[in-house]
């Protein structure tokens, strides 16, 4: 994975935002594949819209996504640009390099890191995240990678060596199988838990929705609830989890690491490790 991060964070809150982007382990899961369902977002009145478009509705030039990038953005502009499309469900998307370059040195970075954080000091216990995600026809899923998902305290901001806080993202594996893994090492002795009932397939050639949904635990109630959505479909519905020992733990945002997990196997080049992302919305409470 790639190991720099970008904030390009243009943040609308509420309806206007949204005028404004149309304008321009060890717990059980149940996973539900034979139906629809609403998702998250109608349940929620504060928004944010990580905004693909200037203040004068036209797309972000690289040099404005790199100027409003916050500290600990990565590869964002080696590795991103915003394109205009037609038949996603917004008029442009943040196109991303996952692969090498046609012609690769060792020096070459993949893919992009980047923490959003619009609700900065509301202290939010409930949040959804929904997206969308357009992997070509020929994509190369490779020895899998991942997605955006929500993340909150100390995780958040020391990485791997935090001690509290947690992490949720959309995994995919080699075949495109999707899983998703919570990582809360507070409450997780035994290292993160893993959603691992890899039975539904990330679709190439169009575009599919993400919506992703917590509510943190009252501490030591074990009542935390995760849900996610593809398609507008809930695949997985957990209503028993511990995130924190502390109540003063709060979600702060979307941490999105969009790039493959490396590996042995060579990672594909041009338009096979290339995928486009919508853009992310937020609402919390």
């Amino acid at each position: 994975m790639s190991q720099k991060m970008s904030a390009t964070t243009i943040v609308n809150i509420g309806a206007a935002g949204i005028a404004l982007a149309l304008v321009g382990y060890g717990l059980v899961t149940t996973f539900v594949l034979d139906g629809p369902a609403p998702g998250c977002m109608a349940n929620y009145a504060r928004t944010a819209t990580f905004d693909l478009t200037s203040s004068n509705g036209g797309p972000l030039s690289l040099i404005e996504l790199q100027a409003r990038a916050g500290n600990g953005e990565r590869n964002i502009v080696e590795n991103a640009r915003i394109v205009p499309v037609s038949d996603g469900p917004a008029p442009a998307a943040l196109e991303i390099k996952l692969g090498l370059p046609e012609r690769a040195t060792g020096s070459d970075a993949t893919g992009v890191l980047f923490k959003w954080w619009p609700m900065a000091g509301d202290r939010a216990s409930a949040a959804c995240l929904r997206y969308s995600v357009y992997m070509p026809d020929d994509f190369d899923f490779a020895t899998g990678g991942s997605l955006p998902g929500l993340i909150g305290g100390d995780v958040a901001r020391q990485g791997s060596d935090a001690k509290s806080g947690f992490e949720f993202s959309t995994r995919w594996q080699h075949g495109g199988t999707v899983g998703f893994v919570l990582k809360a090492p507070e409450v997780q002795p035994h290292g993160p838990t893993r959603f691992d009932n890899f039975v539904t397939t990330l679709p190439r050639g169009r575009w599919i929705s993400m919506e992703q949904e917590i509510q943190l635990d009252q501490p030591g109630a074990n009542d935390g609830v995760l849900r996610v959505w593809l398609d507008g479909r809930l695949v997985v519905n957990q209503n028993a989890l511990d995130f924190r020992k502390d109540g003063d733990l709060s979600i702060d945002g979307v941490h999105a690491n969009v790039g493959f997990v490396v590996g042995p196997r060579k990672l594909p080049q041009g338009q096979a490790g290339t995928l486009m992302l919508s853009p992310i919305e937020l609402a919390w409470k």
